[in-house]
């Protein structure tokens, strides 16, 4: 958890997640009140979202929150262990670092310390030298070599196993051994699960009834389960259905499980149930709600550190924009433009952090820029056809290929000051978003002497043959101009689109 100060839950909340926060710990909260009674409450929430749709700040913040609230909560990133080939080691070390926190009187520490006592012992244990020998080295070695195994590694009495003895009763020696230390294992085991839930119930008791420092239920966060390997995560999950299933502790697993899902086919074959196996797991499911699209692009611009200072250039003025930024405003113009899910969104975005990291020394006209990115993402037939004619009939064909009605089009306008020469001062007017890039267009094929000689009678107009028209005042020829570099987009985003 990268958050440490409860004091600043929910800062710089760009998508609104604080008041599903509030509803979710409202409920959650609420829903151990009223079940007090039940003599295992125990609850495991899935909180099942898209990845890039900030479940990490939503969890995080969510937690902080809670903390500020005087609820004990643990957070765990089961990502950053995924390495371990246990998930209950680094899920018990997590605990018990996060609860120890919390408790310093020598009542909750020591019984803080039992319940962690008993989980070791639900820790794997290392795989028996017999059943190790069986399994990893016995196939392809001939009796010689088997026999020198036996002899240097397997600690056994010589009278149970012949070494001239054929290699099958060997085997079974082998076997034999390795059922019987896997029975007491197995009986061990079932030993510790229940002293350990015993002793877990026993902290939660002394949190309600004794200390009134903390409130109950106690919260654990899971989060980044849908990256991990399907096996970890399943075995994760495995844990905290059946270890941790004590009245007052509550978890809240941040995964995507259509996702999950998938991974869990790749290893277990595409006809297994994932989604409905994984179901099992969880008590109830909640669903962040979408975010709208300007929220949504807000959200992508401000966490990005690719794009910075003028990289991008927008014609918009920006008082007469929603957001304080034009090319936030342009990126979700776009996006509802051409109808894109937030998930689209997410990939257009990297097109042209990708572009902007790889041309750090340029500038780019955003409205052209995000035309042919999200073009060339919604369809890359049309995406061709565009760059190779680049003209506006052409590109009103496409409107009316991609059903952009006049009364959708007309509703993604934007205002742009429209100067007067007459004395009568500026007054507003709004058009489509279709002909701020049709005025690209036109631009396309033009030098930039003749840009400098065309209509300019709006703010955006001049903005736009302003920024053409700037290499002009740097020692060029008027007369021999170069060209501007929209001819450049087309190679920039189909490279940007080889990273996927």
């Amino acid at each position: 958890m990268t958050k440490q100060s409860e004091d600043i839950a929910w800062e710089g909340d760009e998508l609104d997640r604080k008041a599903s926060g509030d509803f979710l710990a409202k409920y959650l909260i609420g829903r151990f009140e009223e079940s007090t009674n039940l003599e295992n409450d125990s609850f495991v929430l899935n909180l099942n979202t898209e990845w890039g749709f900030g479940k990490t700040y939503f969890l995080e913040n969510l937690a902080l929150s809670l903390k500020k609230d005087k609820y004990p909560v643990v957070y765990f990133d089961a990502w950053q262990s995924d390495f371990s080939n246990d998930p209950l080691l680094a899920f018990i070390s997590e605990i018990n670092d996060e609860l120890s926190k919390y408790f310093t009187a020598k009542t909750p520490k020591t019984l803080l310390s039992n319940a962690i006592q008993n989980a070791k012992k639900l820790i794997k244990p290392s795989m028996p030298i017999l059943l190790s020998v069986l399994a990893k080295k016995l196939t392809g070695y001939s009796r010689n070599e088997l026999n020198e195994i036996l002899s240097s590694e397997v600690d056994c009495d010589e009278s149970n196993i012949d070494k001239n003895s054929d290699i099958d009763q060997t085997v079974a020696s082998i076997v034999s051994k390795a059922a019987d230390q896997a029975l007491l294992e197995h009986k061990s085991k079932k030993m510790s699960i229940v002293a350990f839930k015993d002793s877990l119930d026993k902290l939660i008791d002394y949190i309600g009834k004794t200390t009134s420092k903390f409130k109950l239920p106690l919260f654990v966060f899971v989060d980044e389960l849908d990256r991990c390997r399907p096996n970890y995560a399943i075995e994760l999950l495995e844990n905290i259905k059946h270890l941790f299933g004590v009245s007052g502790v509550y978890f809240i697993v941040a995964t995507d499980l259509k996702q999950l899902g998938h991974s869990i086919c790749a290893v277990y074959g595409n006809e297994f149930e994932s989604e409905k196996y994984l179901k099992r797991f969880f008590n109830q499911e909640y669903t962040l709600p979408l975010p709208n699209s300007l929220n949504f692009a807000k959200f992508l611009f401000n966490k990005s550190v690719s794009i910075e200072g003028n990289v991008l250039f927008s014609p918009l003025p920006l008082q007469e924009c929603e957001s304080s930024d034009a090319n936030i405003e342009l990126f979700y113009l776009f996006s509802d433009y051409f109808k894109l899910s937030l998930r689209d969104q997410i990939q257009c975005f990297q097109y042209v952090e990708t572009i902007c990291i790889t041309n750090k020394e340029k500038k780019f006209h955003s409205t052209f820029l995000f035309l042919l990115i999200m073009l060339k993402h919604k369809s890359s037939g049309d995406f061709y056809k565009i760059c190779k004619k680049m003209n506006r009939e052409e590109f009103k064909n496409l409107i009316i290929k991609m059903e952009m009605s006049d009364e959708i089009n007309n509703k993604i306008t934007f205002k742009s000051r429209k100067i007067i020469n007459e004395g009568r001062g500026e007054e507003g007017r709004t058009f489509p978003l279709t002909k701020l890039i049709e005025e690209y267009i036109v631009r396309y094929n033009k030098n930039i002497s003749d840009i400098s000689k065309m209509d300019s009678n709006s703010a955006y107009l001049q903005n736009i043959n302003s920024e053409f028209t700037k290499p002009l005042s740097k020692g060029y020829n008027p007369h021999n101009p170069p060209r501007h570099e929209l001819h450049t987009y087309q190679a920039l985003v189909e490279s940007a689109g080889q990273i996927t």
